[in-house]
């Protein structure tokens, strides 16, 4: 069997392969276009690729051997996302209360899907600005000090995102006028 590009052997166990943490298999209850929403957030909240992201983030447990980690985890979980996936899409239904349509998820049309992708992107850091809340400190000894704000960052870049969805959605779910059924006789005398 020839193997192309996208055919490559791994070995969990190895560092054979770079960002072992970035295959996906698909799981019980989801379709692509579920996986493919999901990895659009990650794209928006830079968390597709955590191996090679992993800087000064608190590493989630991948594997766990005698207490260390061997691999890094992404930083939020494919059911948070699709938890504020499934809220944007509602928000984005009942945005419009002219709006007859209702989708969830797995019907709703391409760009919906994606406004709601920037939603969940924009829910999913201010979840993780509220996080980095309760770990905020400062402290000081001997004129050395050390201040950790994160809170304030994140929910800056979900502002940001925020504003892009609250544009973006009057603009898609507005009703467009159409019509069907009506029909004139060609000379009206």
């Amino acid at each position: 069997m020839a193997c192309g590009l996208w055919c490559q052997s791994v070995n969990p166990l190895t560092s054979s392969f770079d960002a072992p943490s970035v295959l996906l298999t698909s799981k019980p209850g989801l379709n692509n276009k579920v996986i493919n929403l999901i990895m659009m957030v990650r794209e928006l909240l830079s968390d597709e690729n955590p191996d090679r992201n992993y800087h000064f983030l608190p590493p989630t447990p991948g594997q766990v051997v005698a207490g260390f980690n061997q691999r890094v985890g992404f930083l939020w979980n494919d059911a948070t996302i699709i938890r504020m996936l499934r809220l944007n899409i509602q928000k984005l239904n009942t945005w419009n209360p002219m709006n007859l349509d209702s989708y969830t998820l797995e019907s709703a049309p391409e760009a919906w899907g994606s406004a709601a992708a920037l939603g969940a992107a924009a829910s999913c850091l201010g979840k993780e600005a509220a996080r980095w809340t309760a770990e905020e400190f400062a402290y000081s000894l001997n004129g050395v000090s050390l201040d950790l704000h994160k809170a304030s960052e994140y929910q800056s870049i979900a502002q940001s995102y925020q504003q892009e969805f609250s544009e973006w959605a009057p603009l898609l779910t507005a009703n467009r006028p159409c019509s069907s059924g009506l029909r004139q006789q060609r000379w009206i005398l």
